[in-house]
């Protein structure tokens, strides 16, 4: 995960950081990393774009110019194309839309034509996690989907035949960001999840709680599993309030998923609900060692 972005000078002036969590890179930090990137410069006689670490954290940078250098902090084990094709996209961003501050500074040598610069960083760095809500007809899902934004939930159902995104502004880990996905549950349209599942990186399986309904989402997963290729899948046991409902941990074991019980129509189960897409957001954006 990149969790700092640093605009420096080439003798490592900070004049711009963005933090997206909570690990600290101080000044003696960033002073070790300017001479060991001087030091590998002078050992190579190029500008090289190998990562440097440092207490755990890879370093990796880009000259915005020949005196202002974009440098992006991320955990050990991130992938270097990755962490390149963002601070390619950042750079460029800033060459484009910020020249007359990079200009401004070059004459003047004033810090503050950079404090705007954030919006442009965040679109390059931060990321999307595709959350999708998949389940029959009638489960609950859109009624969820309702609860997370906020809304009112209808009590009367009325079956989803679209598919709705909703970018979730208060949903943030780090660098990432939730869009969720309501998909419609009718059989007929079961076949058309495949092409819009491309991406998806958590599905939630919405099931009303009744033994029929678990069973027909039981035969659902492998196919989703199959077509997420390697998403993480929980589910939510809907409709706990119906008086056939079976208990959550029965229909965690005979789903094979982690899964919550709730009532998606009472307004008390919003923190939950938003703890439940986090903590599975979570797993994703940071997965264990």
């Amino acid at each position: 995960m990149i969790h700092n972005v640093l605009l420096l000078t080439r003798n490592g002036i900070k004049l711009f950081h963005r933090s997206y969590w909570a690990i600290e890179v101080d000044q003696p930090i960033v002073a070790e990393y300017i001479q060991s990137l001087r030091q590998l410069e002078r050992d190579t006689g190029e500008d090289v774009v190998v990562p440097i670490f440092l207490d755990n954290m890879k370093f990796i940078h880009k000259y915005v110019d020949s005196d202002l250098i974009l440098v992006l902090i991320a955990d050990h084990q991130d992938k270097d194309e990755i962490l390149q094709e963002k601070i390619e996209t950042a750079v460029q961003s800033m060459k484009r839309r910020y020249a007359k501050q990079i200009w401004d500074f070059k004459s003047n040598r004033n810090s503050e034509v950079f404090q705007e610069l954030g919006p442009i960083i965040d679109q390059a760095i931060v990321s999307t996690l595709k959350v999708v809500l998949l389940g029959e007809g009638g489960v609950g899902k859109t009624t969820i989907l309702k609860m997370l934004m906020s809304q009112r939930a209808d009590l009367n159902h009325i079956a989803t035949m679209a598919v709705y995104v909703e970018e979730m502004e208060t949903a943030k880990l780090g660098p990432y960001e939730l869009a969720v996905w309501d998909f419609p549950g009718q059989e007929l349209l079961v076949p058309k999840w495949k092409d819009y599942l491309r991406g998806t990186d958590v599905v939630i399986m919405v099931t009303d709680s009744t033994l029929k309904n678990v069973m027909s989402t039981r035969k659902l997963i492998p196919i989703i599993q199959k077509w997420t290729d390697g998403a993480l899948v929980w589910a939510i046991a809907n409709k706990q309030d119906l008086k056939d409902a079976l208990l959550p941990d029965t229909v965690a074991r005979l789903l094979g998923l982690r899964t919550i019980g709730l009532v998606a129509i009472d307004p008390r189960n919003k923190d939950l609900l938003f703890k439940t897409l986090m903590g599975a957001a979570a797993e994703v954006a940071f997965p264990p060692a």
